[in-house]
């Protein structure tokens, strides 16, 4: 054989041998070993230098601002006060009045009453026994004595005075009542009379003790009540 065909030979088996691997190749199951993709060119794109558009930014909400509470003026709060304290006082005085006004109708149904009953003619043995009972109460507070028992017994004379004269209780009456009512007809003073009267409330049904102030009351009291009577302060 000569050399020619010896190298045309040699060259178609290789030929022959590279499709024949070409073809196992493509059918294996790793995949195929060439694909013409893979024997294109790579093309590299050089960067543009145009600049791409952006996107738009997000629209962004604004923050809500903080509610802040609605608070009233200062001056209503101060007006409010004020009109609150004036209908305090408003109201103080007309209880007040109508206190002044029933305890004056009081005084007057009191001296009437006792001007239309008492007798005359007891008047003036009334008058020497209460300015009789003051008198000797008024001594025993000076010289100690317990203040509330010398008020009970001093309350207590002076109501047997007033029944002493004669004069009809009404059925409506207390005891106390009727004891004010006619020594009203005295010229003893009615609010002297009245402090009396408080201090034998406070001794005959009260359970607290008495005041420091009650046995100077007492004792001013009956001074003036003993006066007005016409005697001397002991």
């Amino acid at each position: 054989m000569r050399d020619g065909t010896r190298s045309t030979l040699v060259m178609a088996g290789m030929t022959l041998a590279l499709l024949v691997v070409l073809a196992l190749g493509s059918t294996s199951r790793f995949g195929r070993i060439a694909s013409p993709t893979l024997m294109q060119p790579i093309q590299v794109v050089p960067p543009s230098s145009t600049p791409q558009p952006s996107a738009p930014p997000r629209p962004t909400i604004a923050p809500r601002p903080d509610a802040h509470p609605f608070v009233l003026p200062a001056w209503i709060g101060e007006a409010v006060l004020g009109l609150a304290a004036l209908a305090v006082l408003v109201v103080i005085a007309l209880v007040v009045a109508r206190t002044m006004r029933q305890l004056n109708a009081k005084r007057g149904l009191e001296q009437a009453d006792a001007d239309q009953v008492v007798d005359a003619d007891a008047l003036p043995e009334l008058v020497e026994s209460v300015s009789e009972s003051l008198a000797d109460t008024l001594q025993r507070l000076r010289t100690g004595g317990r203040l509330d028992d010398v008020i009970l017994e001093c309350w207590r004379r002076l109501e047997e005075a007033a029944a002493a004269t004669g004069t009809p209780r009404a059925a409506s009456q207390t005891a106390e009542e009727f004891t004010v009512s006619v020594l009203a007809a005295t010229p003893a003073r009615p609010d002297d009379l009245r402090v009396l009267a408080d201090l034998y409330r406070r001794a005959m049904f009260s359970t607290l003790p008495a005041a420091p102030d009650d046995r100077g009351r007492a004792v001013d009291a009956l001074e003036r009540l003993i006066s007005s009577l016409g005697g001397e302060r002991a």
